[in-house]
């Protein structure tokens, strides 16, 4: 992966949500919770951040898709692999708004600029 290191951080942050979020489960509600509400909120905020500075990756998806592997194994069983896919339509999606609001952006700077020379 070629880029800024800066990019690291992203999956670091993912990885850590996907090792110490599953912590709090102590029911099936708690995991319900987790899986569904918690960790996709939290793997669109990532995603959202990495388009915003770096542009629409969707090697960085597949990453956040796959970095949820191993918790499979760690704390839940066979069937949360579909989660897998899950997190990734979340990453997809948090980094479509977060490519679409950095242009926007640009484009609002864009104007600011030419007004300012007016």
């Amino acid at each position: 992966m070629t880029g800024s290191p800066k990019k690291l951080y992203c999956y670091i942050a993912a990885l850590l949500v996907y090792l110490l979020v599953p912590k709090v489960i102590i029911d099936t509600g708690s995991a319900m919770l987790v899986l569904l509400l918690i960790m996709p909120a939290l793997v669109l905020g990532i995603s959202f951040i990495y388009a915003y500075k770096w542009g629409f990756n969707f090697l960085h998806s597949l990453l956040m898709g796959g970095l949820f592997v191993p918790t499979i194994f760690i704390y839940f069983n066979e069937s949360a692999w579909i989660y897998t896919l899950l997190y990734l339509a979340f990453s997809l999606l948090g980094q479509g708004l977060g490519f679409v609001f950095s242009r926007l952006d640009s484009f609002r700077q864009v104007e600011e600029d030419d007004e300012s020379e007016e």
